[in-house]
């Protein structure tokens, strides 16, 4: 499919939408008129049954009548030799049948074995039940039967009906019939309207190929000018623009995408040209470029050498700065140490002066308790000689408790001597401390000025040196710059020349085109 040409393509592509166009209407033009026929044979066979309807209906009411009269009369002889000549007389009457109320035959034209018998079969059933004249389709023995029911009634009582069976043999033929003839109609459409598409498909496909290839001409017109310069390369070439339409709009437009082509070329080639000159001067430029670089490089390298000296001895210096600051620091925060150690040292004798003021107070409740045993043991003593002999043993107790009160006077005594001697050598101690405190804290103050002033002096001197290393970076860098500045030269060197061979291969492939616009080159001013 794809080598195939684009006018092979659209005739194929039109002829498969007129084939199918066609079929479609084809399709629809068969079933409506298939529609057409089955709706009018419908109608006929409708008009077929209502005539066979109205025949019955009026044959049922002329017998309704003549029975009833026959019934009323006891006369059911010349009832039914009306009913067998009516049968006789009309060939699509199968049968007539007279049953009373109870389902008994009492007349049956057809079998007349039956007749006063009882009948049970599900038509006769379906006919007893019914007061109105009604209508009863059913199939027996292989025959299609409608069954025309009118009830008989004597005065005013029912009495039984009157069952009047048509056979529908004709109006089965007719259908058969009818299908038929739609049958055959539908063939004849269909064959005709497949030779009326195939003829317009004939004519379709002929007019579409007489246009395709007067609308294709002006395209086969183009792929050969095309290829005329894809050979020869002449961007000078036009297409003759023929016309309006899209091939032509096509045309014009391809006209201009070559004169933006040729202009292209043409300033490719000056380019190219111009390209080739500013190399050559690039290539001389490098070259004194490198030159250049080199001595400067050298001239770097001079001076590398004597910062680098500067640099070692100020290293020196800020070494030897900053272990001094190191140890000022590491005195100062021993004279710290050794100040906090003395202010927790006061702080814990001022609990211990705390805790002996506490134990004054414990003592003087002791002595409190003590007076108060005392007199109680006086009391008891008093009791115990009130009692005579009953209270000698009372007694006892009251002169040992009396001792104790005396024992625990007298300790409390020599405790709260003992305490007051304790005070009065921690208060001392405080002093002291207090004293070591001010002392210390004068010793931290000068520690902490000289470690600020060492470690600015080591500061400074720090950066100092970080300035003489970075100049002598800078310095190192300018001359790894002087390097890589030599390094570029030469590689610029290198690359102008292979821009030069480019230019050369550039001005080759642009020459192959004629394009009749060659820009020359400006004067090169030195």
């Amino acid at each position: 499919m794809s080598n195939l040409s684009i006018r092979r393509k659209l005739l194929g592509i039109t002829t498969s939408l007129i084939i199918s166009l066609l079929l479609i209407m084809t399709y629809l033009q068969v079933t409506g008129q298939q529609k057409i026929v089955e709706r009018e044979t419908g109608r006929r066979i409708d008009l077929m049954r209502q005539s066979l309807i109205q025949r019955a209906q009026t044959r049922s009411d002329t017998l309704r009548r003549q029975v009833e009269n026959g019934i009323a009369s006891f006369n059911l002889s010349n009832v039914a030799d009306t009913l067998e000549k009516t049968v006789g007389e009309d060939e699509e009457l199968n049968y007539v049948i007279l049953m009373d109320s109870s389902q008994m035959a009492h007349i049956y034209t057809s079998r007349p074995e039956l007749e006063q018998e009882i009948l049970s079969n599900p038509e006769d059933k379906f006919a007893a039940k019914q007061t109105k004249v009604a209508i009863n389709e059913y199939e027996k023995n292989g025959k299609s039967i409608l069954e025309f029911i009118t009830p008989i009634s004597i005065g005013t009582a029912p009495w039984g009906t009157l069952r009047m069976g048509f056979s529908l043999e004709r109006l089965n033929r007719e259908i058969n019939n009818s299908h038929q003839d739609i049958k055959n109609q539908s063939r004849d459409i269909f064959v005709t309207s497949i030779t009326l598409a195939g003829l317009a498909l004939a004519v379709s496909v002929g007019w579409l190929y007489l246009i395709l290839i007067r609308s294709f001409k002006p395209l086969e017109t183009l792929r050969e000018t095309m290829e005329i310069i894809q050979t020869e390369s002449d961007l000078g070439r036009r297409i003759e623009v023929q016309s309006t339409d899209e091939v032509g709009q096509t045309a014009a437009a391809f006209n201009t995408m070559l004169e933006k082509f040729q202009h292209i070329i043409s300033e490719m080639a000056y380019s190219a040209d111009h390209l080739a000159s500013a190399t050559s001067e690039l290539s001389v430029s490098t070259d004194k470029s490198a030159s250049q670089a080199k001595k400067q490089s050298d001239e770097v390298k001079e001076m590398t050498s004597s910062i680098e000296e500067v640099n070692k001895t100020i290293s020196s210096i800020a070494a030897y700065s900053a272990d001094l600051a190191r140890t000022s620091g590491e005195t100062r925060l021993h004279a710290i140490d050794g100040g906090n150690i003395i202010s927790d040292s006061v702080i814990a004798i001022e609990k211990l002066s705390d805790y002996s003021s506490q134990i004054d107070k414990i003592i003087l409740a002791i002595k409190d308790i003590a007076k108060k045993t005392d007199l109680l043991a006086v009391n008891a003593a008093i009791e115990a000689a009130n009692a005579g002999e009953h209270g000698l043993g009372f007694a006892v107790v009251a002169d040992e408790v009396r001792k104790l009160a005396e024992r625990t006077t007298r300790a409390t005594g020599e405790i709260n001597d003992m305490i007051k001697d304790i005070q009065s050598l921690t208060a001392d101690a405080v002093d002291s401390m207090k004293n070591s405190s001010d002392t210390m804290g004068m010793i931290i103050t000068e520690a902490t000025l000289v470690s600020k002033n060492v470690e600015q002096v080591a500061s400074e001197t720090e950066k100092q040196s970080g300035i003489i290393a970075n100049i002598l970076d800078n310095v190192l860098s300018v001359h790894e710059l002087s390097k890589g500045f030599s390094s570029q030269a030469d590689q610029t060197k290198q690359v102008a020349g292979e821009i030069n061979d480019q230019s050369i291969k550039l001005q080759q492939v642009v020459d192959q085109f004629k394009t009749n616009e060659r820009r020359p080159l400006p004067e090169q001013t030195t």
